[in-house]
């Protein structure tokens, strides 16, 4: 949970240092482009500076804490009771369904491991 939160406010802090530079820089641009030479007093580069700033720290928090939600997605599956049998018999199901994929990987990396170790006898006698 504290790894998401931290995801969270780095996001932000990112989103709304590259939104400050974004928003100077299109103030900044104004300079160059004829048609928008009303939008060179300081009032809009402070528009420009926030709403940029603002902007960028919405969407990489936002960005980020979708991310990383994956993290938390049992959170509200642990210590739940179930209210149905339907909802017993999927979670029951769900359990044997991560008890099996774990007892596959063992099985793989007990394989892995003993191909490593048959590969390191045989080299050793060349």
């Amino acid at each position: 949970m504290n790894d998401v939160r931290k995801e969270v406010w780095t996001g932000g802090l990112a989103g709304l240092a590259t939104g400050l530079v974004a928003g100077y820089w299109s103030h900044y641009m104004t300079r160059f482009v004829p048609s928008l030479k009303t939008f060179q007093h300081p009032k809009y580069a402070t528009l420009a500076i926030l709403l940029g700033g603002s902007l960028g720290s919405f969407l990489g928090a936002t960005v980020n804490g979708k991310n990383s939600i994956v993290y938390i997605g049992d959170i509200f599956k642990r210590n739940a009771t179930p209210s149905s049998s339907y909802q017993r018999i999927l979670i029951q199901n769900e359990l044997e369904a991560v008890d099996k994929a774990d007892d596959t990987f063992k099985r793989r990396q007990a394989q892995i491991l003993s191909q490593k170790a048959a590969k390191a006898s045989t080299d050793q006698w060349k």
